[in-house]
């Protein structure tokens, strides 16, 4: 930020660097922040989804690798863009634009839950994801305050901690091929990659409309979305014996009306069914796994319960991001804009803030949710008390720290802005692990996890629009608070439709 401000100042003063604290600059770069983010978020929603998709046809490990490498080549891009008597606005979105195709952090993120996903048991599976979100976090974290305390001892020029970076982007990369095993199956990869092939020539069968027109490679960005629409049977309870593999029988069940019979090398299925519902047992002998599944599906009306519930949590997740990731930058120009930070002092706030992230994820939220656990019951299908309670307890926490931040203007406020927003980063992971329970296709782990991605980079395009915008209009009246009453109003709404879950149990 503190390097597209310098380049902004620059281009705006006529080639200097003089007064760039103006509120000229300010607007200018915000003006700029606004239109590349529009950009690049319309990228980043094509590509999500997609990337999440890929990831279960060809395995997580490859496209990983491909998010890296495009994260790499436009941090190495910026070296030379950033560089005050090089940058332009068309060569600022270029560069953008290669983080923007590799799906950025968001689809990142969406790959590693994926990734846990595949390789540890439900029960375990809420920790697991606080601990993944806890050591991105840690990065984050350690990559701000390596660069204050490196600028405040050597004086490194901020240009060229983006070759640091592009250089550990480098390492992780060689660190995903030679250390990180793929977790998806060659077995599922090849069923998704069957489905896939499948689809795609039915469409070329029966061509719709969309198809004729060429929209159809458009639109298909957005058909992960089908899966946030909740269409199980009323009764849908797996009961597994732990097996991972048949966790993926959801997706190799008929409609639950057909009485059929069929076995093959990997298993056995049998089945009784008459019009209200089916019983399924699966017998796992492949050697991918032991155990059994039995899985009960009504087929006499649908869990309309469960599909109000996840549009509650998607409306949630929704807010709770259109605030998160639109006040960010604004809340970086605001602290320099109020408090005159410099390079190192902002990269220690960052550092500080993200790092306190990461210790409530990775040591916090294990020791909250395990006196939830032996408190209060645990449903691995429905929402329950722990789902809401930690959730509940992440929007309290923004709500205290906006409305701190809201009412003063100080150092103070924004160090206990700090400690609350950090807090509430448990929330995230938690609604993740709670949208998981209603997904009734695990073998498409990683387009469930690509739609959410998809959904964080629609919020994306608009909420930074808006509260830079707000930003700005703040700044011109005396109050660039006043993103912070933004905030404010979106957290209430969040608690006002968490209040309003439907719950099969609540002990």
């Amino acid at each position: 930020l503190q390097l597209v401000l310098r380049a902004v100042c620059y281009m705006y003063n006529g080639n200097n660097l003089d007064n760039c604290g103006s509120t000229g600059v300010q607007q200018a770069n915000a003006s700029v922040q606004k239109r590349v983010g529009f950009v690049s978020s319309i990228v980043k929603i094509l590509s999500s989804s997609r990337l999440g998709k890929f990831s279960d046809i060809y395995g997580r490990k490859p496209v990983i690798l491909f998010t890296f490498t495009m994260t790499a080549l436009s941090k190495f891009s910026m070296m030379f863009i950033l560089t005050p008597q090089y940058f332009s606005f068309g060569r600022y979105l270029a560069g953008s634009l290669l983080d923007a195709f590799g799906g950025s952090i968001f689809v990142l993120l969406g790959l590693a839950n994926s990734y846990t996903i595949d390789v540890v048991h439900d029960k375990d599976r809420l920790q697991a994801l606080g601990k993944v979100t806890g050591a991105l976090f840690l990065g984050l974290a350690l990559g701000p305050l390596s660069s204050s305390m490196l600028s405040s001892l050597i004086e490194i020029k901020g240009i060229h901690f983006l070759g640091l970076s592009t250089a550990l982007m480098v390492v992780s990369i060689l660190v995903v091929i030679f250390f990180i095993p793929e977790s998806r199956s060659t077995k599922l990869k090849a069923k998704s990659r069957r489905s896939s092939i499948r689809s795609q020539r039915e469409l070329e069968t029966n061509p719709s409309w969309v198809y004729t027109l060429g929209l159809s490679t458009f639109l298909e960005s957005f058909n992960s979305l089908k899966l946030l629409w909740i269409t199980r049977p009323l009764n849908f309870k797996p009961n597994s014996a732990g097996s991972e593999s048949s966790s993926e029988v959801a997706e190799l069940l008929p409609p639950s009306r057909n009485k059929f019979t069929s076995s093959s090398s990997n298993g056995n299925f049998s089945s009784s069914s008459n019009t209200a519902s089916a019983n399924i047992n699966i017998n796992n002998n492949n050697g991918s796994g032991n155990g059994s599944t039995t899985i009960n599906v009504s087929s006499s009306e649908l869990d309309f319960a469960a599909r109000i519930n996840v549009l509650l949590f998607l409306s949630v997740e929704v807010l709770m991001n259109f605030c998160i990731t639109g006040a960010s930058t604004p809340l970086a120009l605001y602290l320099i804009y109020t408090f005159e930070l410099d390079q190192a002092q902002l990269s220690l706030f960052v550092g500080v803030s993200f790092g306190f992230r990461a210790l409530v994820l990775t040591a916090f939220n294990p020791w909250l949710q395990h006196h939830f656990t032996r408190i209060f019951d645990h449903d691995s299908f429905n929402v329950d008390f722990i789902d809401v309670s930690s959730i509940g307890f992440a929007i309290a926490c923004e709500l205290v720290a906006a409305l701190l931040c809201s009412c003063s203007v100080s150092v103070v406020a924004v160090c206990f802005y700090v400690f609350f927003s950090s807090t509430a980063a448990i929330g995230s992971p938690i609604l993740h692990s709670a949208l998981l329970k209603y997904n009734s296709s695990p073998g498409k782990n990683g387009e469930f996890f690509g739609a959410l991605a998809l959904i964080r980079n629609i919020t994306n395009l608009i909420s930074p629009w808006m509260f830079l915008s707000v930003y700005s209009f703040g700044i011109n009246i005396g109050k660039p608070q006043i993103i912070f009453y933004i905030v404010f109003v979106l957290f209430t709404i969040s608690a006002f439709l968490l209040g309003n879950l439907r719950f099969k149990s609540f002990h």
